[in-house]
């Protein structure tokens, strides 16, 4: 948009810009404000400029066009037993012989404590059940 500052002639060296580094991100911080983040990283992406985004769970989860590409969220084939289906981040490489998966819920905090304390300790099932409900364990 050639906003004045952007010929300032203080800013011609790499010298001068480190001298007003303030400055340009001030500009720069104020030039950005009103716009859309996506469309300006396009534009200025298409124009030779790198740029990118500082981006949110949700743009990364809903808008990230490389991250869809890949697959990277994947739904799980469970449901949670809290939160019903979700995605997950997956293993963002993709081999013809051996598939990642299968995508599974995340398992609540003390789900396994039977299992877990049973084989590494030998703890009974119902010594385990009486420190859940005593508290020592969730």
């Amino acid at each position: 948009d050639e906003p004045t500052w952007a010929t300032d002639v203080r800013f011609e060296t790499a010298g001068g810009r480190v001298a007003a580094a303030s400055e340009i991100d001030a500009n720069v911080a104020e030039w950005t404000r009103g716009q859309d983040g996506l469309a300006l990283q396009e534009r200025l992406q298409a124009a030779g400029v790198p740029a990118g985004i500082v981006q949110t769970g949700e743009d990364l989860a809903e808008r990230d066009p490389q991250l869809a590409a890949l697959g990277f969220l994947r739904e799980t084939d469970d449901e949670h037993p809290d939160f019903g289906h979700m995605p997950l981040d997956a293993l963002p490489l993709h081999f013809s012989r051996t598939p990642a998966g299968p995508y599974t819920a995340v398992r609540k905090l003390g789900a396994d404590n039977v299992a877990v304390l049973g084989e590494w300790i030998a703890m009974a099932e119902a010594d385990v059940h009486a420190q859940e409900q005593g508290g020592a364990l969730k």
